[in-house]
Parts: C-alpha cells; sequence; structure tokens
C-alpha cells in the first residue's frame, strides 16, 4: 500500500509491506507473494523503517531483512515497537544494544516507539528524512579520503608478500544508492579484513552518514 503526505513541506511516499518470514516458515503460496512483494518495495525505497518488537529482541527474521536493506544500499531506521510494555526498559542504551547484534545497522537511528500509545511516533518520518538527506549529501572527497586514511592508521601495516600496501588515492561516488568509497591502492586492490572492517565501522559510525551503507572497492592503482 502506498500514501502520499506532506510534512513540514517534505513530500513522502510510504509503502507498507507485509513483512518478511523465514524461508522455513514459508509455505502459503500468500506468504510468498508477501516476501517477494516486500523484497520490490525494499528496492523502491529509499530509506526503510525496520520494525522490531521489544517483546522479542532482534530475531534472525530481522537480521536477515536488514542484511537485505544492507545489500541494496537504502538508509535505515529501527524501530523498536511495543516499548509500552517493557518494564524497566532503558532506552538510553537500546540503541547500543541493537547494533551490536544487527551489524549491518551499527550507525542507524534507533527510536523506541509504541504504536499503540503513539509513543515517538512524530518522530519517526523525522529521521527518515534525516536519513534521506545524508543519502543525498554523502561526504566530500576529502572527508572520504580523512575517514580513510584515520582507520587505516588504527591498524597494523598492510602488506602484500613483505611489501607494505600504500592507499594512492580515493573516489567518493554518491549515487545511485549505495554510496561508494573507491579505493586506489598498490601493490595489488587487496585489503585485509580487518582494515576493511575498520573502515566500514568508520562510514556506519560518522555523524553525516546516519542510517547509511556505504560499499567498498579495492583497486589496484595504475602504475
Amino acid at each position: 500500500v502506498d500514501t502520499r503526505l506532506t510534512l513540514d513541506g517534505t513530500p513522502f511516499l510510504l509503502i507498507d509491506t507485509a513483512g518478511l518470514r523465514h524461508r522455513r516458515k514459508v509455505r502459503d503460496p500468500v506468504d510468498l507473494f508477501a516476501m517477494s512483494r516486500t523484497l520490490q518495495a525494499i528496492a523502491r525505497c529509499d530509506v526503510a523503517l525496520l520494525v522490531l518488537d521489544a517483546t522479542q529482541g532482534v530475531t534472525r527474521d530481522d537480521q536477515r531483512i536488514t542484511d537485505q536493506v544492507a545489500e541494496r544500499g537504502r538508509g535505515l531506521v529501527l524501530l523498536v515497537n511495543k516499548w509500552d510494555l517493557v518494564k524497566g526498559g532503558r532506552e538510553r542504551s537500546l540503541p547500543e544494544a541493537i547494533r551490536r547484534t544487527l551489524r549491518p545497522a551499527m550507525g542507524s537511528p534507533v527510536i523506541a516507539v509504541s504504536a499503540k500509545t503513539g509513543y515517538q511516533v512524530p518522530r519517526i518520518l523525522r529521521e527518515a528524512r534525516r536519513v534521506g538527506q545524508a543519502l543525498e549529501r554523502g561526504l566530500s572527497e576529502t572527508e572520504c579520503r580523512a575517514l580513510i586514511q584515520a582507520a587505516w592508521k588504527s591498524q597494523p601495516l598492510p602488506r602484500f608478500r613483505g611489501r607494505p600496501v600504500k592507499l594512492r588515492s580515493v573516489r567518493w561516488t554518491n549515487g545511485p544508492p549505495p554510496p561508494t568509497a573507491e579505493l586506489f591502492i598498490s601493490p595489488v586492490g587487496w585489503l585485509p579484513l580487518p582494515l576493511r572492517r575498520a573502515i566500514q565501522k568508520r562510514f556506519a559510525l560518522h555523524p553525516r552518514l546516519p542510517g547509511v551503507t556505504v560499499r567498498l572497492i579495492i583497486t589496484a592503482a595504475k602504475p
């Protein structure tokens, strides 16, 4: 179901879905159709609002949907629903707890909400707009290079067959989604996994990229 609305002068198109179920649970043709339509909706959207159940915690299905959103380079906002049913819940610690479980959502906004009481529901579209603006704005190549150099210095010097791997240049591409950071390195187009993860973590936690997944491309620099 598509719904158009305007908030503070900003037009929105809301794409409602039936949600995704684990493949082992999908037996009915209606479930198969709903799954297909949900994947199509993820491909259509700019920002995905993933609704988690506060009474269940993060499930495998939640992880699967998060992976689908990240693979398609869409922005992501996590909504922890049924917060009114959580007794003694610490809202301040919620983002860190959720992000530890959902690694692709490390830098995504996390909002405790209640569809029943309306708690923080008005905040949802404003956060979605902030993530959408971050997708459009992205980073400059100077900011991108500084971020990568900081991650590079935080890790042991990468080597290939005893030779140090050097960063020659960086290219930032803002769209179409996902935004891409291409690293030109020598002597080969290769980086160890810990360094790749350190770079991706810095992108995820950058204040100008909330809820944005950045794709890394490693290319051998021309001699």
